[in-house]
């Protein structure tokens, strides 16, 4: 009730418009809801109030980056760099990587911040991106060395884009495939180097099939046809888990989109569901929820890829966690 709490914030900052509280939760309603450009003016009120909070900054920064008020977002995280949370360090580091594409600049701010910000893989990694962007291969794929040799998911896939980058596919695949295996999963096969690493045509080496008979249910949107669809399609049908249902919501397609889904009905695990009206993705994912069998649920999106075992792998894990529990 975002609005109604606006409005009682209202009448008691006219009262009182230098309490921490009140300014601060008088923003949030704007942030909350994604109001960026109105959130503006709250935003300014309480980031120049004395002792607000740092989430306070870290969110007006945010939303001033959304609407490429770069320096502005900037001017107001500087001075507090050695008390920010991780989001407005993550805020500096994304501004100049992916806002200002500069490398030097994001080396700069990574030599500067704590050594315990410094020590998380997401800092690390483009870090390490922005030495390789600067001819510094070596020193690149050194600085992750001790997350990549543990497995670690940023910094493994940081390394296999920098060898990737550099034309190194055995060792890019190498690398990846130490992530994958750390953790228990088949890694990518051999022939998937010659694709270039095509997306459509990911393979991964031959995985036993798990004997567990838990029915899950797998919710994919779809809006219309897209060239990944097929292989989101067969991730979920190929997957070692096999008893599933993979359940199509149509997002109100167009009438040549719906012909091309109807080959997904050879499986008769899969299911396909139409709305009436055009919703979005989290409307006709709640649709799916109405309609799913299964005693577990998980999602996957019309464009992506999942690893064969990880319906596998996320039934085993509630085993652990139900057994932990106990």
């Amino acid at each position: 009730h975002m609005i109604k709490a606006r409005r009682i914030l209202e009448r008691l900052i006219l009262k009182d418009p230098t309490n921490v509280n009140i300014a601060y939760y008088y923003h949030r309603t704007f942030s909350e809801m994604k109001q960026i450009e109105e959130s503006l003016v709250s935003g300014e009120i309480a980031t120049h109030i004395p002792g607000m909070k740092i989430q306070a900054f870290e969110a007006h920064a945010d939303n001033l980056n959304i609407l490429d008020q770069f320096d502005h977002a900037e001017a107001i995280l500087y001075p507090l760099r050695n008390e920010l949370h991780r989001r407005g360090h993550r805020l500096r580091m994304q501004m100049r990587f992916y806002e200002q594409k500069d490398p030097l600049s994001v080396v700069a701010l990574y030599n500067s911040m704590p050594d315990k910000i410094q020590q998380i893989s997401e800092f690390c990694s483009h870090y390490s991106l922005a030495l390789n962007e600067l001819g510094k291969k070596p020193e690149a794929l050194e600085s992750i060395e001790h997350l990549t040799t543990v497995g670690e998911a940023n910094a493994s896939f940081t390394a296999y884009e920098i060898y990737k980058e550099n034309g190194e596919m055995k060792k890019a695949l190498q690398v990846i495939n130490q992530h994958l295996t750390s953790f228990g999963y088949a890694p990518f096969s051999k022939e998937w180097i010659g694709t270039e690493f095509n997306l459509d045509k990911i393979s991964v080496e031959n995985c036993e099939a798990s004997e567990d008979e838990r029915l899950v249910s797998v919710i994919m949107t779809a809006h219309k046809m897209n060239p990944m669809m097929d292989t989101a399609v067969n991730a979920i049908l190929n997957q070692t888990h096999s008893n599933l249902e993979l359940l199509i919501i149509d997002d109100a397609s167009k009438k040549e989109d719906v012909e091309k889904y109807q080959k997904y009905l050879h499986d008769s695990r899969v299911k396909i569901i139409r709305q009436q009206k055009n919703s979005g993705t989290y409307p006709g994912r709640n649709r799916g929820l109405r309609e799913v069998k299964g005693e577990f649920i998980t999602f996957i999106d019309s464009d992506d890829w999942q690893h064969p075992q990880k319906i596998e792998k996320c039934l085993e894990r509630s085993i652990k966690v139900t057994h932990k529990d106990v």
